[in-house]
């Protein structure tokens, strides 16, 4: 299992403002982090990455596409979410197109800034959960 993550400003998750993926697919039903929410899906994935060997986190510097989500589950189907008006998801399960996708998601991913080692980025989720718990802190 791999995610390819992009962490969000953490003043943005102080305010609320960070979407939760996969919940901006309608105008009205768009949900936000709260801190504290952040906070747990960070220890989540740091938890995840200790337990589970065959885990993976990529962290990217930006998005691989604008408005765009997109989840790919193995060679059963992919989910193409497009997050701005007009708002569409479209599931694919044709294996051919979802292979397809892979490839063109790992291409992507060669050719921009990102972060892949292990210890890299399990060191730089605890950085960006250490900040946060102080920044909670604070307000």
């Amino acid at each position: 299992i791999t995610d390819i993550l992009c962490l969000p400003d953490l003043d943005e998750v102080l305010k609320n403002t960070v979407p939760i993926p996969g919940t901006k697919i309608s105008p009205t039903d768009w949900l936000y982090y709260t801190p504290e929410e952040y906070q747990m899906h960070l220890e989540y994935i740091l938890w995840y990455m200790d337990t589970y060997p065959n885990y993976h986190v990529i962290l990217l510097d930006k998005p691989l596409f604008d408005n765009v989500t997109v989840y790919v589950k193995g060679n059963c189907f992919a989910l193409l979410i497009r997050e701005n008006y007009p708002f569409a998801l479209f599931e694919v399960t044709e294996q051919a197109l979802i292979a397809s996708l892979h490839e063109h998601l790992w291409r992507l991913i060669k050719e921009t800034s990102h972060i892949d080692s292990r210890q890299t980025v399990a060191k730089r989720l605890r950085s960006e959960l250490k900040q946060l718990k102080k920044a909670m802190k604070k307000n």
